[in-house]
């Protein structure tokens, strides 16, 4: 998804991962990022699309004063308020909180372009993002204050909701009504109670000192605006949307005919291409391991196996013409925990979930080999279905114990093995589901990634280790975690991060990895540093540039003969750093291209669209906008840090709620 980006961050969730690119002599592999590159040359998706409350697309601001009650200013349908008025550094009273004025009755002010609030001067600032970062537009200050005002209208009276991430203090005001105080916090999520006509927005933020030491101070906040029910929206080019069982950041694959994506908590889902709808759902819960002389072994299990069955005939409900309700998907949740409950009775070890498993249990991308579905979930559980749902083989090897932020690595197929990393290292036979080999923990927070070298199917390590599929011994070993975004092999060069490796022609010994060009340092830029810079999706290769995005949107395209850093650039993709799922934190999707274009998710369903080459070219921003709950504080937009999947003239989408289908109907 660092020597700024050697290292890459601490660890941040490894959801957005890579698997298998196509191997010689086997079946075309599909998994995460299509063949592991994100790669789609063929592909002729649309360039404009969207979702977009009917709320927002009456809106618009400005930051010049109105001089009449008239409409005015520039759209906001897009989310991103661009014309503001920005006022500061404002020296903070000693010892004053925030909820302090700094100003004279600050909540009354009506600013505009270059009027005086005591020795300062509003000045009018258009933002090409919704960040506003008031380090570079005023300078590096500590106990002062930053303050941001835009006049936004509206022709009927509505509530919207203002969501964005910052770094300490934040108070904001609509029409002289403080709506917000917070005194030290990451996210704001606010319900602007807009009144007809023009109204007044004023924001004040207050800068953090770097974290850890660092240099740089924390002074920024990023504004977005959502519609506020009741919902109703207008979509462009969006085939079809299908509703799903349950939330998931793994991608979705496309297999012939058919689409393939995970949910919470350990359930495959298979859609019909066509027209959006659910074939099958099925469970790869603890009590389908088991025998059945098992479970007539076992009363807990006994007692349990009704609760099994009734989810199965939930399952089957979702692919009739009248799928499941909020009511029945409640029961399936509440049949799940009292499924476990009974299952902990059992062997409270065996059957336990990882706790802090930041990216959900579901939250891995599956893998095809055009024949069968291969699942790891985060439950220690692994699973092979046939395309029509039909299981092959079920394996649990479960150990209970997890690093940091969890356990996510997509798994890959290689020379008739299914490679899964779950703390230990599996090779498991992809026929049987039995463990052909098995290695010792490793830690590492990035996926495998197969290929192969001459006629010898290996798979790589984040580190730069290069293994053998067939028994899991090491061709070449680097000490080391590796990269947290996935490795990329392509065109017979490896890429971890920003360093590369020339594969060698053989797999004979003796096997080395020689460098191909020298590590990029890539700078960090002067953007919100809310992780430091880091970065969590996977680099795209195309054309000799290398495309990486940081957590926090910052685009770098480098070249990679020359070994240079061409251009730097915060993209307008209305990131959040904290939302309403933990793994939801900042731009985790991987750059992909299609055709000739570059496409980047943001996490909030906003999608940057570039001409690939030396220079940055945006040719579309689109948006799905899909508040999926009635929560005063989150809203609960919908989010997702998942890739998107191209597949002729469509895109596919896996957000929170949703899958979505993109393209002409």
């Amino acid at each position: 998804m660092r020597g700024e980006w050697v290292r890459w961050g601490i660890g941040v969730w490894a959801m957005v991962l890579s698997v298998a690119s196509l191997a010689a002599g086997e079946s075309p592999v599909v998994g995460w990022r299509g063949d592991g590159t994100g790669c789609y040359p063929k592909a002729t998706p649309p360039l404009e699309w969207s979702r977009v409350s009917k709320t927002l697309k009456d809106l618009s601001a400005q930051a010049q004063k109105p001089k009449r009650d008239a409409p005015g200013g520039q759209s906001v349908a897009d989310g991103t308020i661009h014309d503001w008025l920005v006022l500061g550094p404002v020296p903070a009273p000693e010892g004053a909180k925030l909820s302090a004025d700094f100003l004279p009755n600050e909540a009354q002010l009506q600013p505009d372009e270059n009027e005086k609030s005591g020795d300062l001067t509003w000045k009018a600032i258009k933002s090409e993002t919704s960040c506003l970062e008031f380090n570079t537009l005023l300078g590096k200050h500590l106990k002062s204050a930053a303050y941001a005002h835009t006049y936004l209208y509206i022709k009927e009276a509505h509530p919207v909701l203002l969501a964005g991430s910052y770094h300490n203090g934040l108070r904001c005001w609509l029409n002289g009504k403080e709506v917000a105080l917070a005194e030290k916090a990451w996210s704001a999520r606010v319900v602007l109670n807009l009144t007809a006509g023009w109204n007044r927005l004023l924001l004040k933020v207050v800068p953090d000192a770097a974290p850890d030491g660092g240099t740089e101070t924390q002074w920024y906040f990023t504004p977005q605006l959502f519609g506020r029910g009741p919902y109703e929206y207008e979509d462009k080019n969006i085939a079809w949307t299908c509703a799903m069982p349950g939330a998931s950041h793994a991608s979705p694959i496309v297999v012939g005919d058919k689409i393939f994506s995970t949910a919470e908590t350990y359930d495959l889902v298979c859609i019909n291409k066509a027209d959006g709808k659910i074939l099958w759902v099925r469970s790869a819960n603890y009590f389908e391991t088991l025998t059945e002389e098992e479970v007539k072994a076992n009363p807990a299990l006994q007692e349990a196996a009704p609760w099994a069955a009734r989810i199965r005939e939930i399952n089957k409900a979702y692919s009739t013409a009248t799928p499941p309700d909020g009511k029945i998907a409640g029961e399936k949740r509440e049949l799940e925990k009292k499924l476990y409950a009974s299952m902990l009775k059992v062997d409270n070890k065996k059957y336990k979930l990882l706790d802090g498993q930041d990216p959900g249990y579901a939250g891995i991308t599956p893998v095809s080999d055009g024949k069968f579905v291969y699942v790891w979930y985060a439950t220690g559980i692994t699973v092979c279905y046939d395309l029509d749902g039909n299981r092959k083989w079920i394996h649990l090897d479960n150990d209970g114990a997890i690093r940091e932020h969890g356990l996510a690595t997509t798994p890959v197929l290689s020379g008739g093995k299914l490679i899964v990393h779950m703390n230990e290292t599996l090779g498991l036979d992809a026929a049987t589901g039995a463990v052909a080999w098995r290695l010792p923990r490793e830690f590492f927070q990035a996926s495998l990634l197969s290929f192969t070298i001459g006629n010898e199917p290996v798979y790589l390590v984040p580190n730069g280790s290069v293994r053998r599929a067939s028994d899991g011994k090491a061709l070449f070993e680097r000490k080391g975690e590796g990269t947290i975004p996935s490795p990329v092999v392509k065109d017979g060069v490896i890429y971890l991060g920003t360093e590369t490796f020339k594969v060698p022609a053989s797999a004979a010994e003796p096997f080395k990895l020689e460098p191909y060009k020298p590590a990029v340092n890539i700078p960090k830029v002067p953007y919100p540093q809310f992780y430091g810079g880091w970065t969590t999706s996977s680099p795209l290769v195309h054309d000799g540039l290398l495309y990486t995005v940081s957590i926090d949107g910052a685009l770098s395209v480098v070249d990679i003969e020359a070994g240079k850093v061409l251009y730097q650039k915060l993209l307008d993709v209305n990131l959040d750093n904290h939302h309403n799922l933990k793994a939801v934190r900042g731009l985790g999707s991987s750059p992909a291209l299609a055709g000739k274009y570059v496409y980047i998710f943001g996490n909030q369903g906003t999608c940057v669209v570039l001409e690939a080459g030396r220079t940055f070219k945006q040719v579309g921003k689109n948006r799905i906008e899909n508040s999926i709950g009635q929560d005063e504080w989150w809203g609960h937009q919908e989010s997702s840090v998942s890739s998107p999947v191209f597949d002729g003239d469509r895109l596919y989408y896996r957000a929170e709620a949703n899958l979505y289908c993109i393209g002409g109907k």
